[in-house]
């Protein structure tokens, strides 16, 4: 949630609280009240979705440690090593962002593993389950698609450095 507040300031930003909730929320509605349902081998395959995303995740969030942990040289140049530790701010700046968004997926995914769960052991499925179930993956992709765009934002400024 830290990384849905305007820059700066305490109070979130409400286009992304819309994107990032809402939105998933008024499609699981839609689709719910046009008569989606979901069945229990779609619980069992997204148990293993959300499984597989969580370990991935966590291996992205180890790598970017690792990019986090790069040392940079100063050349004794001060209008160039001002451009460097600015550069170096900024790449701390997004990387902080971007473990916070990987740390919130994986325990969405943590989370969600744990709903289709206990969907999959229930013997009979209802309009709740399909509905949080809708809610999880519109929620999840749209995160995702946020994670992958900080990424490639940090990588640009990775490849911009000389």
């Amino acid at each position: 949630m830290a990384t849905l507040k305007v820059d700066g300031e305490t109070r979130y930003h409400r286009p992304d609280i819309l994107l990032f909730f809402i939105l998933p929320l008024l499609m699981a509605v839609i689709a719910s009240a046009l008569g989606a349902s979901i069945d229990r081998d779609t619980f069992n395959v997204s148990i293993s979705v959300f499984a597989i995303f969580s370990a991935l995740l966590l291996n992205v969030q180890i790598a970017l440690f690792g990019i986090s942990q790069r040392e940079w040289k100063y050349e004794g140049d001060e209008l160039s090593d001002d451009l460097k530790k600015k550069k170096l701010e900024e790449r701390r700046e997004l990387l902080g962002e971007l473990n916070t968004n990987i740390s919130y997926l994986i325990v969405v995914s943590c989370l969600a593993v744990t709903a289709f769960l206990i969907f999959y052991v229930m013997k009979q499925t209802s309009s709740i389950e399909t509905l949080i179930s809708i809610w999880l993956y519109a929620h999840f992709f749209l995160t995702l698609l946020m994670v992958i765009k900080r990424a490639h934002a940090l990588f640009q400024k990775e490849y911009e450095i000389t």
